[in-house]
Formats: structure tokens, sequence, C-alpha cells
């Protein structure tokens, strides 16, 4: 079993290592392109988010006051709380906002619906509880007029209301990020986030959006356009590195937080690029193998030496990472934060992985 987890052990500092490494290399993104000249569509779903489409949707009209070749569209996908008339109070009249309906069928053929209605060169996806930051249109707009690509990952982070859960959920959100932009500095993308995607229009034309997407699977829009394009067209995705284009999630609570994590969980049997099973398969047997050790430690002592040599080794190449990009997305560097997070991550990695995998899924 020591031998066991020295190979894990490495292959999972190869991995973190390579994403350290992809993240200082890469460069920041500037706006010297011209937001003005790029045609585009804010693509929001949204089911049931009064509470916080309003703010959304007075923060994109307040960013396009100048910009005028884009449209707002908001495919409402069944609500039942008022946002769409929440989002329609906001936008009026304005001529650039659209709100489409439909039956509650699910996410995907929400966007869908939007991919068929929009306009423009360029759609830009958000999720409707979302917080911009104040220059995000401009920044988003000015990359995708100097960008050859088809696909641009906005940068996401998350914001926590102070609770002990919160900042844990905050760190390894970050790793995520933090990965998202890494691998994608590597030329390896592995993760990218509906939350904030910039995606060229031509591409649905490459193939029916249906299996883009793969509708078929309750979740996963995000992951399956970044899959299509590293198999039809590689070298057309890049990372917008530059933190005026954060977006901002909140933290869940811990029922809605697993319920998420199953989510992400349940779509990657149908994953096929080996860059993106590869970089799943070593940090889920990382963590799985963590808890595994545990239990077996505190029945036969032989095991600690093996435990503590994974859990240390990945307690430091994930401080590493999470050091070197905490100024990035805005947070706090602590270990007093990391140590308790790593004594809990393998064991949340290690239900969500098998709830996912065993366990019907939606998306609300």
């Amino acid at each position: 079993m020591f031998v066991f987890a020295v190979i894990v052990a490495v292959a999972y500092v190869w991995l973190i290592g390579r994403y350290v490494y992809g993240w200082n290399r890469m460069p920041g993104v500037s706006t010297t392109g011209k937001p003005g000249t790029v045609s585009a569509t804010i693509l929001i779903p949204f089911r049931n988010e009064a509470a916080s489409i309003g703010r959304l949707a007075e923060s994109l009209l307040k960013q396009a006051s100048a910009i005028h070749n884009v449209q707002f569209l908001f495919v409402d996908d069944g609500s039942t709380d008022g946002g769409a008339e929440i989002v329609m109070s906001v936008f009026g009249a304005d001529s650039r906002f659209l709100l489409v309906r439909t039956q509650g069928t699910g996410k995907k053929r929400a966007l869908a619906t939007g991919i068929v209605q929009a306009g423009g060169d360029w759609l830009l996806w958000l999720d409707a509880d979302v917080t911009l930051s104040d220059n995000w249109l401009n920044t988003m707009l000015s990359f995708c007029g100097s960008f050859d690509g088809n696909l641009a990952i906005g940068p996401v982070a998350l914001r926590h209301h102070g609770s002990v859960f919160g900042k844990m959920q905050q760190l390894e959100f970050q790793s995520l990020a933090a990965s998202t932009g890494g691998s994608a500095g590597i030329n390896r993308p592995v993760m990218c986030n509906a939350a904030n995607l910039a995606v060229r229009k031509a591409v649905f034309a490459m193939a029916p959006i249906d299996e883009i997407l793969h509708t078929g699977q309750p979740s996963g829009d995000d992951m399956f356009l970044l899959e299509y394009l590293k198999i039809h067209a590689p070298e057309t995705i890049s990372y917008v590195k530059n933190p005026n284009a954060l977006v901002y999630i909140r933290s869940l609570k811990l029922r809605a937080f697993l319920r998420q994590r199953m989510r992400w969980v349940s779509k990657a049997p149908a994953y096929q690029h080996w860059h993106i099973t590869t970089s799943a398969a070593i940090v889920a047997l990382t963590n799985v193998l963590l808890a595994v050790l545990l239990v077996l430690s505190l029945i036969k002592p032989e095991y600690r030496m093996a435990l503590l040599l994974l859990f240390v080794t990945k307690l430091i190449i994930d401080g590493v990472f999470l050091a070197a990009t905490a100024p990035f997305f805005g947070t706090r560097f602590a270990w007093l934060f990391i140590v308790p997070t790593a004594l809990v991550y393998p064991w949340y990695v290690t239900v969500s992985l098998f709830a996912g995998l065993w366990f019907k899924v939606r998306w609300k």
C-alpha cells in the first residue's frame, strides 16, 4: 500500500505542478480590444432566481450604457417566483432586451432555445445568480474582439458569508477555478464554468446543438461544449486571465452543495477526452485513497506512514497552488483553513463520487 500511495502522490504532484506552471506562464489579458465592434448576445437561462436576477439585470444594463451592439436574452425555464417580471421591469422598453419562455424542460433545453434565438457573432453565457465585476462586459467583449478562437473561458470566484463552511467552500472552489486557468495555460484545458463563458455562435453550425451540449444529460452544458471543441478545434480555446473578467458566485448550504457536486460527478462517465478523464481520475483516486487509508490506519498502524505521506504531499502542492492564485481571485491565503479543508475534502469527494454515479440528478 505504501508503494501505491507513493505512485498516487507522484501523479498528483505532477498534475497540480503542471497547473501551477501553466498559471504562472500564462500572461494576463489586456483590454485593448474594441468592445463596441463586437456583436454579441448575453445569454442567461434561469428558473426561480428572483432573489438575484434583478441585481444582475441592473448591473448588465449599467455596464452596457454605451454599448449598443449587444442583446440581452433571458430564457425563463418555467419560473414561478416572478423572476421574469423583475427582469422586464429593469429593462423596460430597451430594444436590446428579449425574454423567451420555456416550460421547465431543463437548463440545456433553455440554453438551446436561446442559442437559436440569439443574434451576433458571440454568445456570452452567464448564470442568473452571479455578481459581475464592475468592468466585466467591457473586458469580455474586448477579449472577444481580439480573439480568433471559438471559446473564451471566463474566470469565476466564490464569495462566502463568513461561516467556516463558506470559507472552506471558497478554498475548494478556488482550487477548481485555478485548475481551469492552469490547465488552459498549458494548452490542456480540462474545465470551464457556464457561469462565465464566451463562445462564438458559429460553433453551433459545426454540429447539432443536442450533440454538442449532450442534452440527454441533466447537466454539463459547459463541459460538453469544452470537450467538443477539444476534440474538433483544440487550438481555439483560451482563458481570460484578467480580474476584471471575474464573476462571483455565492457559497451554498450543505445540502445544495452536495447536490451540485453530485450533478458534476454524474456527467463524468460521458466524458471522452483523455485530458479531462485523466485529470479527474487522478484527483478522484488521490482523495478516495486518502479516505481509505484513514479508515485502515485506525485498524492497522502500518498504514499510517502511507496516509501521512499522501496527505502531506497533497497539502503542500495544494497550498502552493492556492497561494499562487489567491491574489487573482481576491481570496485570503491562510493555512488555518487549508488544513481542516484538506481533512474534510477526501470524504466529501468520496461521497459525491459514489452518490453522483449511483443516483439520478436534475438541474432544479
